[in-house]
């Protein structure tokens, strides 16, 4: 039975992102929390007042602590519109900051979400604004699906690139030469097993957090990155081998997660390493025999 938290409610709309889930048996102790297509979900902790409506394929799933589900009578209130309201209404949230009681999180409760006021139109224009909004986000999502396509094209060839495996001997480069004493660090070689050394990283209070969060895993990786490098030794450097240890790290930790890293932590990897390559961190070679770049810590003897 999946189990519905903040990350559900993104940007006025729903989103599964990170999926979790309880038992059959764990859900009849709890079935009081399901929620329902057309429940308009509330965030209550962390940001307030995100909100989204339940789609209607939504499988059986219950919500948690960190959101209110309302139920709406549909001849009274659209749940598009209330959603809306609620997310972007100042009048509203004016009134859960108002309502705000906690001391360090942010946070609400049922009881004070059903004091709140909302301007409430007829049902005919909510209707009206609610389709003329559906239409609105298609086209966005559109756009959106476009752009991710597009993203992900890049996001495979920037991993080619980066292990050298890119062939890009018919692309005409005209007026340019090459100069084999510029060397791009994506051209790097795979490292030989003998070269091999076991990475531990380390754990953290904000692992969890970070998976979900792109600024935290961004710090999280860094971190990593820190830690396997002071690990290497002569041992050369393999933006391969830190991921799969990243992600087996992650696995180890948090076994019942099923996140796995994507092209865009590729990129924070990389960036990363061109940031070593310029302070010294990590030096460049190039391995003639096999024409790639060869990554190791410190500066060259």
């Amino acid at each position: 039975v999946a189990v519905l938290g903040i990350d559900n409610a993104v940007q006025n709309r729903f989103a599964w992102g990170e999926r979790r889930y309880i038992t059959n048996e764990k859900y009849e102790e709890l079935k009081n929390y399901r929620i329902f297509p057309g429940d308009v979900i509330v965030t209550i902790m962390g940001t307030i007042g995100r909100s989204a409506v339940i789609p209607d394929d939504i499988p059986l799933a219950i919500n948690t602590k960190h959101l209110a589900a309302i139920t709406l009578d549909k001849n009274i209130a659209d749940p598009l519109f209330v959603s809306y309201s609620i997310h972007s209404s100042p009048y509203i949230l004016n009134q859960f900051k108002s309502k705000n009681r906690g001391a360090i999180m942010s946070g609400l409760n049922l009881g004070l979400i059903k004091e709140t006021k909302l301007k409430r139109p007829s049902i005919e224009m909510q209707n009206q604004f609610a389709a003329i909004h559906k239409k609105v986000d298609e086209v966005k999502s559109s756009y959106q699906q476009s752009l991710n396509d597009l993203e992900s094209l890049y996001g495979a060839l920037s991993q080619q690139a980066f292990k050298g495996e890119l062939d890009l001997s018919r692309v005409p480069l005209s007026d340019i030469q090459a100069n084999t004493e510029e060397l791009a660090p994506f051209e790097q070689a795979e490292t030989p097993e003998a070269e091999g050394v076991a990475i531990n990283l380390p754990d953290t209070d904000y692992l969890l957090d970070a998976l979900t969060d792109v600024s935290l895993r961004e710090r999280l990786l860094h971190d990593w990155l820190e830690s396997y490098c002071l690990q290497l030794g002569n041992t050369e450097f393999s933006t391969d081998k830190f991921l799969a240890a990243a992600q087996t790290r992650i696995a180890e930790l948090h076994p019942d997660n099923d996140f796995e890293l994507g092209a865009s932590d590729y990129e924070i990897v990389k960036n990363w390493v061109f940031d070593a390559l310029e302070a010294g961190k990590l030096t460049q070679s190039l391995d003639e025999e096999n024409n790639r770049i060869r990554l190791r810590k410190g500066k060259p003897a």
